[in-house]
Parts: structure tokens; C-alpha cells; sequence
């Protein structure tokens, strides 16, 4: 690597540009339970709880947080503000490899991955 090359990388561009291809919806995938949201390798609704699926997929919408009439709306903002600070997400991607535990990622990090914010 030259000395140009290294000035000129950005790391935050080169990171999202190797972001996991998924929905753009953060929670969608996962299944909640005590504070962390796990990766179901699904359809799973991180938010609605339990294991139950995506409504937008369930009425064949593509998944988006952007446009989630359900759960992100004015009145559950305080809610996903406080999931986002402290629960802990496990994205199958992100899993170091060879590791049989680990600490997962922040969900507000895993929002903003998926977000691209």
C-alpha cells in the first residue's frame, strides 16, 4: 500500500462497503430475548418479540425500517431509542471466526451498519 493509498481510504466508506447484505431494516432477522437480539436466519421481527415474522414481508412488502407503519412511529420512539442503547444484537456476519461465544455488537452500531448512517 502507498502512502497516497492509505490517506486516501476512508475507513467508514470501505466498512459500509463491506457491510452484511440484509434488509434495510435493523431488527429484521432476529428474535429477542433478555436485552439481546439473536440471529434467527430468517424472517424474524427483532421487535414485534417472540419469534414471529416481518409484517411488511407477511404482506409482501420489502422490509424497511424507513417504512415500518408498525413499529417505528413518533409514540415508539422512546422505546427504540432505548433498545438501541442497550441491547446487544449477534449478527451471524459479524461472529469472529472459530468462535464458539462472543460479545455481539451494539444495536445502535448494527442500526447504523444497517442504516448506512
Amino acid at each position: 500500500m502507498t502512502a497516497i493509498t492509505a490517506v486516501e481510504r476512508d475507513p467508514k466508506k470501505d466498512f459500509f462497503a463491506h457491510a452484511p447484505v440484509r434488509p434495510r431494516c435493523p431488527f429484521y432477522g432476529f428474535v429477542g430475548m433478555a436485552g439481546m437480539l439473536v440471529d434467527n436466519h430468517g424472517n424474524g421481527c427483532g421487535v414485534a418479540g417472540g419469534h414471529r415474522p416481518c409484517a411488511m414481508e407477511t404482506a409482501h412488502e420489502t422490509p424497511d425500517w424507513n417504512e415500518c407503519g408498525r413499529f417505528n412511529y413518533s409514540e415508539n420512539r422512546r422505546y427504540i431509542e432505548q433498545a438501541l442503547d442497550r441491547c446487544k444484537i449477534f449478527p451471524e456476519e459479524l461472529k469472529p471466526n472459530g468462535s464458539i461465544s462472543w460479545e455481539g455488537v451494539s444495536l445502535r452500531g448494527w442500526y447504523q451498519l444497517i442504516m448506512r448512517e
